[in-house]
């Protein structure tokens, strides 16, 4: 795939937010065209994201100390969220509502992530924050295994 199509691909809703527009997007588009050079399949990508996300919470969990290097690696999984979006729309591998699932799956997991170690680090307990990972975990392959029947339920 050529440069313009990648780049075509990411644009959309990520550009109305100058955050995203500024921070996130270079690195986006750089491992899109990682990924197109690879022809990874999107699950493999959405499997990736996955995996930094619990990377980055497992960090927060068992040592506290390493927030920087947890937010560091959740920027990450967000690249991959934008990343593995745009590849689908590339693969024509996913519709809009599935899209729309999925990022809105991340964007909840990432929070309940965070309100589980703000509520774990106040009240100096770790299962609060052990059970927000376990909650995330669940609700991504929930959401992975169960999207075509929810996209299906929005499209009657």
């Amino acid at each position: 795939m050529d440069k313009k199509e990648i780049d075509y691909s990411i644009k959309g809703i990520y550009w109305l937010k100058p955050l995203t527009k500024y921070f996130y997007i270079p690195f986006a588009k750089l491992f899109l065209r990682i990924i197109s050079l690879l022809n990874l399949p999107v699950q493999i990508v959405n499997t990736f994201n996955l995996l930094l996300a619990i990377f980055s919470a497992t960090i927060i969990l068992y040592n506290p100390d390493f927030a920087i290097i947890s937010a560091v690696v959740l920027f990450f999984s967000f690249v991959a969220d934008i990343s593995m979006n745009s590849w689908a729309k590339l693969n024509k591998k996913y519709d809009l509502y599935q899209i729309w699932i999925e990022e809105t799956n991340g964007v909840l997991r990432i929070f309940i992530i965070f309100l589980g170690w703000v509520f774990s680090y106040s009240m100096n307990s770790s299962e609060i924050l052990s059970f927000a990972i376990f909650l995330s975990i669940l609700m991504s392959f929930g959401s992975y295994w169960y999207s075509d029947k929810i996209v299906l339920a929005l499209n009657k």
